[in-house]
């Protein structure tokens, strides 16, 4: 359990090999979301967007990311630990 760094090794050489898919982009951002990296996964996941504003997956992931994002900073606003 918790392969996170090996997971992001393996998706950047993807990202690598073939900078405009859309699932190995996702699943980048995906793999931040999952990393309580909220910021840098709306990032890759607008850049994904960019991409192709159609994709319903990374729609879909990012609005994910951003109502955890959201939840977490109220959390932290209120003194609840995550």
């Amino acid at each position: 359990m918790g392969r996170f760094d090996e997971a992001r090794v393996e998706l950047k050489k993807a990202q690598e090999l073939d900078p405009l898919s859309l699932l190995t982009n996702t699943s980048l951002g995906r793999q931040l979301y999952f990393t309580r990296q909220y910021d840098a996964a709306i990032q890759q996941l607008t850049k994904t967007l960019e991409m192709d504003p159609n994709c319903s997956r990374t729609t879909r992931d990012r609005s994910c990311v951003r109502t955890e994002w959201h939840v977490q900073g109220s959390d932290r606003r209120n003194g609840k630990k995550c």
